[in-house]
């Protein structure tokens, strides 16, 4: 089902506040950067959100639009639009004009690994162009509590004995961003490894709780960190180079099994059709960037379970949606990932 909401710019029974609104903070610093004003009337900008009202993405995108909202002094829409693994509102944006209007949010399983995991999925990453981040959480690997390896040193050497089991690792499907991050893992550290897919990742965690399967990768935010303390997981590395301060007792995967670079993280960006006027993405770019760096919104991520995105320029978010399309690419291509 699509839910649509509407913030409009300027709301009437919205309380006054003494000095600067913040609308008008945001044109001030659009005007400082050399950047076009918005036109203020009757312009809406649409946000697609790939999926359903309420989930954590949905809550990211939504605790930035009031500020991105008056960044660009526009009424905005979110259209939430779940289904075929984020292909339909990708595809959606795509059909959009190019003229900066239709922002699409998009994570790395939407832009970049359904059209390698789904045959029916038509579009490439190279068809949208990220203009700045939202959100970002690294991932952690986990294991059931039932296992009798406190770290990963000792799972890993258990695991290379002669006679040992295969490890079971759940993901949130084939093709997915945790599919291939356990894939690098299998492949880097020799061991023997069982994929079990599921439909999400609640039933996931389910089942590792309940010791049905072994192992997974999953964000290292919302109930997870409140897992690993109570003991109903068991957290065996970080994938970042530094560890993550919710969790500062859990080592990086470096640090763990000496396994470098083994840098993944769970992003959200906002991306237009190729296209859009240079003109219009400097003044997305420009809203995006200033609300990242409110500390109202940092708070909100944080105490979401999350982390606000990096502030970047859009030749660096450029650079990083490249390397991160190249990233997964040769992954999949290492895997023999079969579509679907």
């Amino acid at each position: 089902m699509k839910t649509r909401a509407t913030w409009a710019a300027g709301r009437s029974d919205a309380p006054p506040q003494p000095g600067l609104r913040r609308r008008d903070i945001g044109r001030l610093a659009l005007a400082a950067a050399g950047l076009p004003l918005p036109v203020l009337a009757d312009v809406v900008t649409t946000l697609i959100v790939p999926y359903p009202a309420g989930g954590p993405g949905d809550v990211a995108a939504r605790q930035m639009l009031p500020l991105l909202r008056d960044g660009l002094g526009q009424t905005l829409i979110v259209d939430n639009l779940a289904g075929a693994g984020g292909a339909l509102a990708m595809q959606k944006a795509l059909s959009a004009a190019p003229d900066g209007r239709t922002l699409v949010l998009g994570t790395p399983n939407e832009v970049i690994l359904a059209p390698l995991a789904l045959s029916a999925v038509k579009y490439t990453p190279e068809q949208l162009q990220l203009l700045g981040m939202v959100n970002v959480s690294p991932l952690v690997l986990v294991g059931a509590p039932q296992s009798p390896h406190a770290s990963l040193a000792d799972l890993l050497a258990a695991q290379r004995r002669p006679g040992a089991r295969p490890l079971s690792y759940g993901t949130s499907g084939i093709g997915s961003l945790f599919h291939l991050v356990s894939e690098d893992f299998r492949a880097r550290t020799g061991i023997e490894m069982l994929h079990v897919p599921y439909k999400g990742t609640a039933p996931l965690l389910q089942d590792l709780v309940g010791g049905q399967i072994d192992l997974a990768f999953v964000p290292a935010g919302g109930s997870v960190p409140d897992f690993i303390g109570q003991g109903r997981l068991r957290a065996y590395g970080i994938t970042r180079p530094q560890r993550d301060d919710r969790l500062p007792q859990v080592p990086t995967l470096a640090q763990a099994a000496g396994l470098e670079r083994f840098d993944y993280e769970l992003w959200g960006g906002l991306f237009v059709p190729r296209g859009v006027p240079e003109a219009q993405q400097r003044r997305i770019n420009a809203a995006i960037n200033q609300a990242l760096q409110d500390a109202g919104l940092q708070a909100q991520m944080r105490a979401s379970g999350g982390a606000a995105g990096r502030v970047l320029t859009l030749d660096e978010a450029a650079a990083f949606q490249q390397q991160e399309t190249q990233k997964y690419r040769r992954i999949a291509q290492a895997i023999r990932l079969e579509r679907q």
